[in-house]
């Protein structure tokens, strides 16, 4: 993976393999918990932008070592 962009102020990542696109952008809701934005382009890969944005998020928490809740899914 390659990183595109980096705004550490924003809380902003952005993401490539040169085929598929990830952006990710985290958001305070309080002292405890945050909510965090995901983007993703799957280009031409056969895989959806939601399984590229499920699998991001499970390796994010996974290596952050914490617990995430992904709601709506």
């Amino acid at each position: 993976m390659k990183i595109l962009n980096k705004e550490d102020k924003r809380y902003l990542l952005e993401l490539t393999d040169g085929e598929r696109s990830v952006a990710a952008q985290a958001t305070e809701l309080d002292a405890n918990s945050s909510l965090l934005f995901i983007w993703s382009d799957a280009g031409e890969s056969g895989q959806t932008g939601q399984s590229i944005s499920l699998n991001a998020m499970r390796e994010l928490c996974a290596e952050l070592k914490i617990e995430c809740k992904m709601e709506g899914l």
